[in-house]
């Protein structure tokens, strides 16, 4: 692991750990994808700052 040339950022060890943070991030993409329009719709609704992205 030390010596990978792309070690992870986070690494989750064990199988039950795995399992339960594979289901909480599904879950959580899941309602994201749930509240996808709304998410995109508030990009009109609040204006960029001033040179944003220049």
């Amino acid at each position: 692991l030390v010596a990978s040339n792309n070690p992870p950022l986070r690494l989750i060890l064990g199988s039950m750990v795995y399992d339960l943070a594979m289901d909480t991030l599904k879950a959580r993409m899941a309602t994201w994808e749930e509240w996808e329009a709304v998410s995109r719709a508030s990009e009109k609704a609040i204006p960029a700052p001033e040179r944003y992205g220049v």
